[in-house]
C-alpha cells in the first residue's frame, strides 16, 4: 500500500471514528440538557435540547431532597465500594493460588472455573442458595453471587504467571508465609491488573439490576437502578412517596445523570492502568 493510500485510509478511520463518537454522545448530552432545563422547556418535543436556553439545578435539589433518593445512592455506593473490594481481594486471591500450577489440583481447578463461563446455574438454583443462606432482602445478596467471575479470574491468573518467579521465592528464602508474599510483593506490583479488575467489578456492581430486583423487596435497601426505573417509568410502588414529586421529563434526566456520571468518574483515575492490564492480563508472554 502506498504512502497516499495509506494517508487515506489514516483519514477515512479517523473520520469514521469521530462520527460514532458524535453517534454516542449525542444522547448522553440531550440528557444533560435536560436536566438543565426548567420543566416547560425540557417537556418540548420534537428537537434535540443539546444546549440548554435556561439553567437550572431545580431538578437536581427536587430529587435530590427525595428521601428515597439518598437512601437508593447508598445503597449502590456500599455494593459498589464494598462488593468490588471484597470481589478483587477473592478473585487476586484465587488468581494467585491458580497460577502455581505445580501445585496439584491448581489445573483442574482453573477447568472448574472456566466450566462457569459456558454453563450457567440458572435463577432458581441461585436463588435457593441465597434463600438457604438467609441473604434474602439483604445487600449482601447482591455482592456475594458477583463476587468472583470467572473472566476476571482468567486475566489475574494470566497475570501473576508473568511475574517473575525470583520475586516469591526469594520472598520465601527470607521467611515470608504465602500470604505475606501475596500481600507485600505481589500487590503492590499488579497495580495494573488490579485497577482494570476493579473497574470491571464497579461497573457491574454499580448497575446491578435484576439481582436486586429478585433478592431485594425492601423500599429502603433498593439500589439506585431499581429505583430509578420505577421513577423513569413512574410505577413506584404505593406508599414510597414517589407520587409527591412531579415527574417533569427534567426530573426524570437529572435521576439517570444520577446514576450515570458517579461511575464516569472512576475511569479517569484507572485510565493509565487500564490497557496495560487488559494487555497483561489477556496476552500470555
Amino acid at each position: 500500500m502506498g504512502k497516499g493510500n495509506s494517508k487515506l485510509f489514516d483519514w477515512i478511520n479517523m473520520a469514521g471514528f469521530v462520527w460514532l463518537a458524535i453517534i454516542m454522545l449525542l444522547p448522553f448530552l440531550n440528557v444533560i440538557t435536560l436536566s438543565l432545563e426548567p420543566a416547560h422547556i425540557a417537556a418540548e418535543t420534537g428537537v434535540l435540547h443539546l444546549f440548554p436556553r435556561e439553567i437550572t439545578f431545580e431538578a437536581y435539589i427536587s430529587i435530590w431532597q427525595y428521601g428515597s433518593i439518598q437512601s437508593a445512592f447508598m445503597n449502590s455506593a456500599f455494593i459498589t465500594v464494598t462488593g468490588t473490594l471484597l470481589a478483587v481481594l477473592a478473585t487476586g486471591m484465587l488468581a494467585y493460588g491458580l497460577s502455581h500450577r505445580e501445585i496439584t489440583g491448581m489445573r483442574l481447578i482453573t477447568y472448574l472455573a472456566l466450566l462457569t463461563m459456558v454453563f450457567k446455574t440458572g435463577i432458581m438454583p441461585t436463588y435457593m442458595l441465597v434463600k438457604h443462606l438467609g441473604l434474602i432482602d439483604s445487600l449482601w445478596a447482591v455482592i456475594i453471587p458477583q463476587m468472583l467471575t470467572a473472566f476476571n479470574l482468567i486475566l489475574m491468573k494470566v497475570f501473576f504467571e508473568q511475574l517473575p518467579k525470583e520475586l516469591s521465592e526469594s520472598a520465601r528464602m527470607d521467611g515470608c508465609t504465602e500470604m505475606g508474599t501475596f500481600f507485600r510483593i505481589i500487590i503492590p506490583i499488579s497495580a495494573p491488573i488490579i485497577a482494570t479488575i476493579s473497574l470491571f467489578y464497579a461497573v457491574e456492581y454499580w448497575n446491578e439490576y435484576f439481582t436486586a430486583v429478585m433478592f431485594l423487596t425492601s423500599v429502603d435497601k433498593k439500589p439506585l437502578q431499581v429505583l430509578l426505573r420505577e421513577i423513569l417509568i413512574e410505577s413506584v410502588n404505593e406508599g414510597s412517596g414517589a407520587d409527591s414529586l412531579n415527574l417533569g421529563k427534567n426530573m426524570k434526566m437529572a435521576t439517570a445523570v444520577y446514576a450515570i456520571v458517579p461511575i464516569l468518574f472512576v475511569y479517569p483515575f484507572l485510565q493509565k492502568h487500564f490497557t496495560k492490564g487488559i494487555l497483561l492480563g489477556a496476552v500470555k508472554g
